[in-house]
């Protein structure tokens, strides 16, 4: 552990764990061998030499940004002042000049925010640095933001008086809450599972279901916003009720995907109606405080999911209008590997598109046709009059519930 004291009293200097260091010295240097082995190359082997070597510049510049994590990287506690050094910019703090810490999870795991008093903004302390009791008792002497806001709360929820008659009757709405959430994310599920899984006539209701519990979701945060939150802290007391729209997001998406439309410009123009009033339910609901901005774009990245599967699943499920047939040349296909493999066609212009389209299909049609072929078009009217197609090799049947 590289803790230890310097020449001034009571100062401390924790590095990188251990564990840490080593990742980034080895990133670094992956990233600076190809960049030093593949630029040269690059750069020869262009006429313009500058801009293929530009992906060798990337890896470079990365190689040497994780080494200066590794050099540079230091967490200082200097008396009642701290410092936070990263591999280019470097943050300080008198303890009386902080209002206290919260403790912030992401994807990549937990880290602590140090939010400065007269909004002077945030310091963020990673836990990769090697730290230790010394340094824990500095912070026991900050208020715990996180904590306080839960007595807060809890403290609002005991006054107030339509949720009981006493305050211990009142703060028993707060397991009723999260029964509720718990509740209103099953049913969410359960749509979802429906929407993918269940017989033909059974769609609607589902698809149905996952329009309504994202506005039953908004309604309970908006009318209790002291037993409800849309995205909370740990330490927050209130139920969460995050899940209700990415299950129904996800669920819909999951149903719209090879999905293919004339006009997806119609779409949107459709969908953001739809985006603007999702946007109008959860954004005042997202928090705020120093997650306030994570949680904005975690709103604005489902209210772009949900409009557009939404218009998508709602125009095409149980389309039962007149269909038009078509056929077009393929003059290209090709497969991507991922996670999932994807089948590409690519098609000469044919009846409603007037110019080369790529379209996703079925493995069984992508192996049924080469370039030169002819494949068969299924267009739809739309139930909302966004006109919606489906492709496959001529020959196989185009299936009979839509959409697929």
């Amino acid at each position: 552990m590289d803790s230890f004291p310097q020449s001034y009293p009571g100062r401390r200097e924790y590095q990188l764990k251990a564990w840490q260091k080593l990742l980034y010295l080895v990133v670094g240097m992956v990233f600076l061998t190809v960049g030093a082995v593949f630029g040269p190359v690059l750069f020869r082997a262009s006429a313009a030499g500058l801009p293929a070597a530009l992906p060798s510049l990337f890896f470079l510049g990365f190689g040497v940004y994780m080494l200066a994590q590794v050099a540079r990287s230091r967490l200082i506690l200097d008396g009642t002042r701290i410092t936070v050094r990263g591999a280019i910019r470097e943050r300080s703090a008198e303890q009386g000049d902080i209002e206290g810490f919260r403790t912030i999870s992401s994807r990549n795991g937990s880290y602590t925010l140090l939010q400065l008093k007269q909004g002077l903004g945030t310091i963020s302390i990673p836990n990769s640095f090697d730290t230790d009791e010394d340094y824990r008792a500095w912070m026991k002497k900050l208020p715990n933001l996180d904590q306080r806001n839960r007595e807060e709360i809890l403290d609002e929820i005991s006054q107030k008086a339509d949720l009981g008659s006493t305050p211990e009757e009142r703060l028993q709405a707060l397991p009723t809450a999260r029964t509720w959430a718990l509740f209103l994310s099953i049913v969410t599920g359960a749509g979802a599972a429906g929407l993918l899984l269940a017989p033909a006539q059974m769609r609607m209701l589902a698809a149905a279901v996952l329009v309504v519990t994202p506005m039953v979701a908004a309604m309970l945060l908006h009318r209790s916003p002291l037993l409800y939150a849309l995205f909370k802290p740990k330490a927050d007391p209130r139920a969460e009720l995050v899940f209700v729209p990415i299950l129904a997001g996800f669920g819909l998406l999951f149903r719209a995907s090879g999905l293919h439309f004339v006009s997806t410009q119609t779409l949107l123009l459709v969908a953001t109606p739809v985006a603007l009033a999702y946007l109008a339910a959860f954004a005042t609901a997202s928090g705020g405080g120093a997650a306030r901005r994570g949680s904005l774009l975690a709103v604005l990245f489902f209210t772009g999911l949900y409009s557009y599967a939404l218009v998508a699943v709602s125009d095409t499920l149980g389309d039962q209008g007149a269909t038009s047939s078509y056929s077009a040349q393929v003059l290209g296909k090709h497969e991507s590997h991922g996670r999932s493999t994807s089948y590409t066609l690519t098609l000469a212009p044919w009846g409603s598109l007037q110019q080369t389209s790529s379209v996703g299909v079925s493995s069984a049609t992508y192996r049924a046709v080469v370039p030169g072929d002819e494949v068969c078009i299924q267009q739809h009217p739309g139930n909302l009059h966004i006109p919606w197609y489906r492709v496959e090799a001529c020959g196989i049947a185009f299936p009979e519930d839509a959409p697929q």
